[in-house]
C-alpha cells in the first residue's frame, strides 16, 4: 500500500474519531461506493483495502454504539453460586461465564406475581430463540426462594407448565442458606429477611428481572411487573457483545 494511500486511511480515522454516528455514515458510503473524490480517486484495489479494514472496525463495535445507545451501568458484579436445577445438575456461576444472562426469583406456591413473571419469563425464551440467541448467547435462570419447599421435583413440574427449555432455562435450588446468600448476593434480600420469612405461606421476594453481562457484571435490574419481554430482550441484546 502507498504511503499516500496509508496517510488517507490514518487521515480517515482521525476524522472518524469524532463521533460514532459520523463514524456510520461514512462507514455506509464506503460500502456502498459513494465515498466523495478523496477516496474514490485511489485505484481500485485501494479503495476495496480501505473498505475491508473499515468493515472490519465496525465489527468489533459494540452493537449498542452502532445504535447510538449509552451503554448500561455497570451496577455490581454477580454473586459466585453453584446451586442445583430441576433435573438435579449442577448449575453455577461459572456456567454463565461468556453469555449474558436473565435471572428471576421466584417460587411454586406463590399465585399472585411470580406465575406473571415466569409467564413473562417464557415470552422472553420465545423471543430469544426466534433471534437465535436462546441459550448460546443468552442463558435464562429463575431461582427459587421457597429452597426448602421447591425440590428439583416440584422445580420440574413447574418449569414444564412454562414450557421451559430444559439446559436454556434453568430453575434452580439448593440449601436455604446457599439460596440466601445469592439473594443477598443479587441485592434482592438480606439473609436475615429470607431466613425469617423461611417456612412462610407467602414468602417476600424481588419481582426484578436480572440481566448480567457475559463478563459477570449486573447491567440492569428491570421492574417484572411493569417490563415487557421485548424491553427485557432489548436489554439483554444491549449487554452482548
Amino acid at each position: 500500500m502507498s504511503a499516500a494511500t496509508t496517510h488517507r486511511i490514518r487521515a480517515f480515522y482521525d476524522r472518524a474519531a469524532h463521533g460514532y454516528h459520523r463514524w456510520i455514515r461514512l462507514l455506509w458510503k464506503l460500502v456502498l461506493g459513494d465515498a466523495g473524490a478523496s477516496v474514490c480517486s485511489l485505484a481500485r484495489g485501494e479503495r476495496w483495502c480501505i473498505r475491508w479494514l473499515l468493515l472490519m472496525t465496525a465489527a468489533a463495535l459494540p452493537a449498542s454504539a452502532c445504535r447510538g445507545e449509552e451503554p448500561l451501568p455497570r451496577l455490581w458484579t454477580a454473586p459466585a453460586f453453584t446451586l442445583v436445577d430441576q433435573h438435579g445438575r449442577r448449575f453455577g456461576s461459572t456456567d454463565l461465564v461468556g453469555r449474558a444472562a436473565v435471572l428471576s426469583f421466584v417460587y411454586t406456591n406463590c399465585v399472585d406475581t411470580c406465575p406473571l413473571l415466569t409467564a413473562s419469563m417464557a415470552q422472553v425464551q420465545d423471543r430469544l430463540r426466534a433471534a437465535g440467541l436462546l441459550g448460546a448467547q443468552v442463558q435464562l435462570v429463575s431461582v427459587t426462594v421457597d429452597p426448602r419447599r421447591d425440590t428439583p421435583e416440584v422445580l420440574a413440574e413447574y418449569a414444564a407448565r412454562f414450557n421451559a427449555e430444559p439446559d436454556a432455562w434453568r430453575f434452580l435450588t439448593s440449601e436455604p442458606m446457599a439460596i440466601y446468600y445469592v439473594l443477598a448476593g443479587f441485592k434482592l434480600n438480606t439473609i436475615e429477611v429470607a431466613r425469617a420469612s423461611e417456612g412462610a405461606d407467602v414468602v417476600p421476594h424481588s419481582n426484578r428481572f436480572v440481566v448480567v453481562d457475559p463478563t459477570g457484571e449486573v447491567r440492569a435490574a428491570l421492574p417484572g411487573e411493569e417490563v415487557t419481554p421485548d424491553e427485557v430482550v432489548r436489554t439483554v441484546r444491549r449487554v452482548l457483545p
